[in-house]
């Protein structure tokens, strides 16, 4: 469900038009009541499009007075009543710009991720728990090393993951040559 250009629904140079195709582009933002649209379902246009053919009706661009340009906000596709018809000459508009997060400061996108808590679209993040920490990757197994291995990578560990680690230890193989090594933990 995309939106349909006029230049995506013409056939190429010399080969005919596909009468479920050619007319696909002038069925978005059809008005209806006011200023709201009629937003015809993308499953419904090839069989207007094609009825639209067999009744004679053909495309002349130079008669043509206004043109159908995409939402500049949100999905680009028909369905999005932000479709609009403008004057054929109008300038084409600014499409909506969504800033890298990556070129923002330290302090700005922390503003952008309570803006996105407040609407409900994250969930709320509480500052850690002292002590606590975050673990990227894949968490160190003790069962899969051998004894020296794990206590090679216990002498390395902050108190946490020490902590951790031993209770797998215990739970798991329960090896001495590790356990007596870290008693208290």
């Amino acid at each position: 469900m995309s939106f349909c250009s006029y230049e995506a629904c013409q056939p190429e140079e010399g080969v005919e038009p596909d009468p479920k195709q050619v007319f696909q582009w002038a069925f978005q933002s059809l008005p209806f009541a006011g200023s709201t649209p009629l937003l015809v379902q993308p499953e419904v246009r090839p069989e207007w499009s094609e009825l639209f053919w067999d009744l004679g009706f053909r495309h002349h661009p130079e008669l043509q007075t206004k043109r159908i340009v995409a939402p500049i906000m949100g999905q680009r596709n028909a369905m999005n009543g932000a479709v609009m018809v403008v004057d054929r000459d109008d300038p084409d508009t600014t499409p909506e710009v969504i800033q890298d997060p990556a070129t923002l400061t330290a302090e700005a996108r922390e503003l952008q991720l309570n803006e996105y808590r407040k609407l409900g679209l994250i969930p709320p993040w509480d500052r850690p728990v002292e002590g606590a920490e975050v673990v990227c990757g894949p968490l160190f197994d003790p069962s899969e090393h051998q004894p020296a291995t794990v206590n090679g990578y216990l002498m390395g560990a902050s108190e946490v993951e020490r902590r951790r680690v031993v209770a797998a230890e215990m739970a798991g193989k329960n090896r001495g040559r590790i356990l007596s090594n870290w008693k208290g933990y």
